[in-house]
């Protein structure tokens, strides 16, 4: 349900919390089989997918808005909460509470890698480098740690603390050492998009779009695609940009044999919007 409505009446929405939290006490233990706590992820995903599809109100009133007082701070606010646009103010975007759930997640189960990323990537954004570096270092003696990602967030702890000279080197090394694994190719891409190298960028995204075609199985993803329709709209090559929407659509029918639904919808109307600006 979740995947296929862009919305969910109130009577669905009510109907379908009401279900969650009257099978929640039973659920852990009449199916032993999948992880305990499953139905509060249901329940998140219920409540995200709602502010999901009433952000996107959020940001269609609070634009027109904005073209007949652009000058009220009240709807760039909304504006910015409804599409996570950059909050100047520091206090409003610092995510030193995420940092603490985090921090208290990996105390308790250290044995679990995705928590340090997570963690890592809060403490960058918010450049806090030193405790980033600390976290690292312990992820990295973890059993299963992805041998790519430790040099990727060394050079993103480098760009932080404002060391481009090391940063890029080791971006270089990255690509030198991992040149034919497509987890690190999309990183690395993903540094140059991030420093508005879109040019170079768009040849790692490439890049990994080939490996991804040699092997795509064990990479069942189009966040490439995704990567290469934005930088393309960013160059102003629109039909570029609408050439990899239709890739995600043709991705969405031959991988997932998903033909219709919100993702569907959300990319038809990516397309739409694209066409209109070369119109």
């Amino acid at each position: 349900m979740l995947d296929y409505e862009n919305e969910l009446t109130d009577e669905a929405f009510n109907n379908t919390k009401e279900f969650l939290l009257d099978i929640k006490d039973e659920y852990d233990e009449n199916h032993p089989d999948r992880m305990d706590g499953r139905i509060y992820t249901f329940l998140a995903h219920l409540y995200h997918h709602r502010i999901v599809s009433d952000s996107r109100y959020v940001s269609l009133y609070a634009r027109k808005a904005m073209n007949f007082h652009p000058n009220a701070k009240e709807d760039q606010w909304l504006l910015q909460k409804s599409e996570g646009a950059v909050v100047w103010d520091w206090n409003a975007r610092q995510h030193n509470s995420t940092i603490e759930f985090f921090k208290d997640l990996v105390e308790k189960h250290p044995e679990i890698g995705r928590n340090y990323l997570f963690l890592m990537n809060n403490l960058i954004a918010d450049h806090r480098t030193k405790e980033a570096a600390v976290y690292l270092d312990s992820y990295s003696k973890l059993p299963d740690h992805k041998d790519v990602l430790v040099p990727v967030y060394e050079a993103y702890i480098a760009f932080a603390e404002y060391r481009a000279e090391d940063a890029w080197k080791i971006v270089s090394d990255i690509e030198e050492k991992f040149h034919d694994n497509y987890d690190a190719m999309f990183e690395v891409a993903g540094i140059y998009a991030s420093n508005a190298k879109h040019e170079e960028a768009l040849e790692r995204y490439h890049k990994a779009e080939e490996i991804y075609i040699t092997n795509h199985k064990e990479h069942i993803c189009m966040d490439h695609l995704q990567a290469q329709a934005r930088i393309y709209e960013i160059l102003g090559k629109y039909e570029d940009a609408i050439r990899y929407v239709e890739l995600q659509i043709k991705y969405l029918e031959e991988e997932w044999n998903i033909t219709e639904g919100a993702d569907v919808d959300a990319l038809c109307e990516e397309k739409r919007r694209l066409i209109d600006k070369i119109k």
